[in-house]
């Protein structure tokens, strides 16, 4: 491995970004796995609420049953939406749609209406753990051939 403190600082900031990197898409994949149960959900209300960079979310109350009781959660549906006026002319066509609720069968508090693959987070991991194995390969491949 090469001893150049600038090369060592960067595969130490490389190693930092696919650690950051790796964590972030294990906990997306872990909560992601997480909602193992589904059953069908009643939406009873809508609301919006504003986020950040005046950004509007839409959020939905909904109901489903599980082993004969009746559970309530609330999440977001959709993208966030530019204004409250998109988000509210977007719910009159999502009130129309059939929903799902996705849960744990322990923690039924987290459920939710979109269950979504974290594609992103888990490429990003893959890229920059690829990087990384090749950035400290190339500089042992560098190290042992200048030695010659």
């Amino acid at each position: 491995m090469h001893r150049n403190a600038i090369w060592i600082a960067f595969i130490l900031i490389l190693c930092s970004l696919s650690t950051w990197f790796g964590i972030n898409a294990y906990f997306a994949l872990h909560q992601y796995f997480q909602l193992k149960e589904s059953a069908p959900a009643t939406i009873i209300a809508w609301k919006t609420k504003n986020v950040k960079n005046n950004r509007t979310l839409l959020l939905a109350t909904f109901n489903f049953v599980y082993r004969e009781h009746i559970i309530t959660g609330e999440s977001p549906v959709a993208p966030s939406f530019p204004n409250p006026w998109a988000a509210e002319k977007a719910q009159s066509y999502l009130a129309k749609k059939k929903w799902t609720a996705f849960f744990h069968p322990h923690h039924l508090d987290q459920a939710t209406l979109q269950k979504k693959f974290p594609t992103k987070l888990s490429v990003s991991a893959l890229v920059m753990i690829g990087l990384l194995i090749y950035f400290i390969s190339l500089g042992r491949y560098l190290y042992t051939n200048a030695r010659g």
